[in-house]
């Protein structure tokens, strides 16, 4: 017999649900249900399926961005704060910058401390108000900023219209803007 409606009992394995709806929360793979709302709760580590086509995985959380220059750390000021949502192998990343600077830096501005190891790459945007931008090799003015993987849990930002796959936004970039201060947002997705 198909079942077709789950409130507070248990199923057998061997029973099958036909146009289900579910009243309240169910955990997978383990997982203790949520005690409020309703949907569905992951294990807090990742029980992998063997099958491609099987969701086995969702996280959300924060992560804190880390400036630095790729040749000289140099030493960030401001605030940096992030989100993540992980949906089985791809994670996005959001985050924002206020009032931030870096002294004493060299190289490429690198943001690091994301929050899986990146299998593959990603890409991304970025946008800044308050950043007079140095590049590595020139620039077609007007160009925006793109996020691009440069290590297991880095990335670099780079002019979006560039001559140049290796053109980097400097860590020498200046960063003050309108009231002195530097404000930016993050958008980048990538596969873990």
């Amino acid at each position: 017999m198909a079942i077709s409606r789950i409130e507070t009992n248990s199923i057998a394995p061997s029973q099958t649900l036909t146009t289900p709806i579910i009243a309240t929360t169910m955990g997978v793979g383990g997982a203790t249900p949520s005690g409020s709302g309703s949907g569905i709760t992951f294990p807090a580590t990742q029980s992998a399926s063997t099958n491609a086509n099987t969701l086995d995985d969702y996280e959300e959380g924060t992560w804190t961005p880390i400036w630095y220059g790729s040749a000289t750390g140099g030493t960030p000021s401001g605030s940096a704060s992030g989100i993540y949502t992980k949906i089985g192998n791809m994670v996005t990343v959001f985050a924002s910058f206020a009032a931030i600077n870096l002294t004493g830096a060299t190289g490429n501005l690198y943001i690091g401390g994301l929050p899986f190891t990146q299998v593959g790459g990603g890409q991304g945007v970025c946008y800044f108000e308050g950043i007079t931008p140095t590049y590595t090799k020139a620039i077609v003015s007007g160009a925006g900023l793109l996020a691009n993987t440069v290590g297991p849990t880095v990335i670099a930002l780079k002019p979006s219209i560039t001559t140049a796959w290796d053109n980097y936004l400097s860590a020498t970039s200046t960063f003050t803007g309108g009231g002195g201060s530097t404000y930016g947002q993050l958008t980048y997705v990538y596969f873990v």
